[in-house]
């Protein structure tokens, strides 16, 4: 059971990749097939790797050559193998012969490897192979790959010296915990320039596969055709935490196949896995926040952990965020008693007026409601905070900035009024801001940002209040780094950080 939701998280967090990858190339002004996004699949088990397949996506990466000898005869032969970790001579001819669907090998970094490989190739009669010349552009002694001084050279031996071979671009790990900096990605679009002069090739037919899980939109913007979905390798705290993450969730897959304690061991690992996502999430966030020119505490994350177990959402605390959101109110009122009481809860759904006082009684960390929108349950909820003496409860005004009948949320047109209306009707009300689910499957459009945007500015011209002091809570989790980018303030992630929702089965 555990693999199987590990599979089926897998296929949900590609979906989200391929999306933002999309939109970085558009935001860069390239078509999104330009980019290919190689899914890193390293010590992961092939039933996780199964799942991505059956999601669609076709293009894996590993870094061991015995892993993937191992793991490929086991999965559908249409999947284009990359081989992205250093590759002795020794073992290049057993990576070859056990991997017939290899498609490409990233980490070619001197003309030993190079001239070992063509042999190979020969030898065994496979169709040339694809490489990419592997460089070392932040000159760390830790990182393989070719002197970005040397790397015409190489890339020259390559094209002309290794007929069995097909040089097809450049590839860097780049520098600081595997986070490269865009000094990294300028280094390998300079060595580009150069390759292309040298070989008179056009830049188009020289790959970069450059960026990883942290910065691999940023990549793509800066010219990256090719991206991994995780660190080659990392720094050794990093690879503690991914390898105790993975090994957890291996227990667990096997405790439920036993039929042995699984349940506890499977939170354990749904936990870690919770907290790794989560440091992926503000890490994003933060760099999102500096693309826009903005301090990373300018941003809020709230994890909105509907339908998730107390214990996971407990992981996710103890890894250090205190902003967490629900959609329903029992199931607030049921979780908050069983959490600390320093959680800051957002509640995000529709709020109707005969639940607001269970609500605001059951909860009393309640920090925010969001989903203001209407007078009726302004006017429910400033009466309720002074019937229980609670401190004046901040509050969004949701706008459905889509159009769409199924969304909640005041007409964009109406927005002002109830805006002033919370603002100067509700003394146990703090007016803080708008919020907008957005439109097409909750992934919101540039439309619907900029359509809460000019809300904004016209709440506060109304109101008489600096547009600093007027929230903007809009992205989730498919589009939260473009939302930003576009002014949140307040972003809601709920499924990339806790995986795939949890609904109870109907009968």
């Amino acid at each position: 059971m555990a693999s199987v939701a590990a599979a089926e998280g897998a296929a949900a967090a590609l979906r989200s990749v391929l999306s933002r990858a999309q939109q970085a190339a558009a935001r860069s002004g390239r078509a999104p097939e330009s980019v290919r996004v190689v899914a890193v699949s390293k010590t992961k088990p092939v039933g996780v790797i199964r799942g991505v397949y059956d999601a669609g996506h076709r293009c894996f990466g590993e870094n061991y050559v015995q892993e993937l000898i191992d793991k490929a005869p086991q999965l559908p032969e249409d999947i284009e193998w990359h081989f992205i970790g250093n590759l002795q001579s020794n073992k290049a001819r057993a990576l070859l012969a056990g991997v017939p669907n290899l498609d490409m090998v990233e980490s070619v970094d001197d003309q030993k490897i190079a001239n070992r490989l063509d042999r190979v190739v020969a030898d065994l009669g496979r169709k040339p192979l694809k490489v990419l010349v592997q460089v070392n552009t932040s000159g760390e002694e830790s990182k393989f790959g070719v002197d970005p001084s040397g790397c015409v050279e190489l890339a020259k031996h390559v094209k002309l010296g290794c007929p069995n071979l097909v040089f097809s671009g450049l590839m860097t790990i780049g520098m600081l915990d595997y986070s490269s900096t865009p000094e990294n990605f300028k280094a390998l679009a300079n060595c580009r320039k150069e390759v292309c002069k040298e070989l008179g090739i056009p830049e188009e037919q020289c790959e970069l596969s450059m960026g990883m899980s942290a910065d691999f939109e940023q990549a793509i913007e800066m010219g990256s055709t090719n991206r991994v979905r995780e660190e080659a390798q990392a720094a050794p705290a990093r690879a503690r935490t991914i390898h105790q993450t993975t090994a957890a969730a291996e227990t667990a897959a096997t405790a439920a196949e036993e039929g042995e304690g699984s349940g506890a061991m499977a939170s354990v690992a749904a936990a870690e896995g919770a907290a790794a996502a989560l440091r992926s999430v503000l890490s994003r966030a933060q760099q999102a926040a500096a693309r826009s020119g903005r301090a990373p505490e300018s941003v809020r994350v709230v994890a909105v952990s509907k339908t998730k177990p107390v214990g996971v959402i407990r992981g996710v605390y103890d890894a250090g965020h205190r902003c967490f959101g629900e959609n329903y109110v029992q199931e607030l009122i049921d979780k908050a008693p069983q959490l600390p009481e320093d959680i800051e809860w957002h509640f995000i759904g529709n709020l109707q007026s005969n639940k607001a006082r269970a609500l605001l009684a059951g909860v009393p960390n309640l920090d925010m409601v969001e989903s203001v929108d209407d007078q009726k349950i302004a006017n429910r909820l400033d009466r309720v905070v002074a019937d229980l003496g609670r401190k004046p409860l901040k509050v969004l005004v949701q706008v459905n900035t889509s159009g769409e009948e199924s969304k909640f949320g005041v007409d964009p047109s109406g927005c002002v009024e109830l805006a002033k209306h919370v603002k100067l009707g509700c003394p146990n009300l703090v007016f803080s801001g708008l919020m907008t689910i957005g439109m097409l499957d909750y992934s919101s459009t540039p439309e619907n940002f900029k359509a809460l945007a000019n809300c904004r500015k016209e709440v506060c011209k109304e109101l008489g209040i600096p547009e600093e002091q007027c929230e903007l809570s809009m992205g989730m989790s498919a589009d939260f780094e473009q939302a930003i980018e576009m002014g949140s303030t307040n972003v809601r992630v709920g499924s990339t950080i806790f995986g795939a929702r949890e609904y109870p089965k109907k009968n």
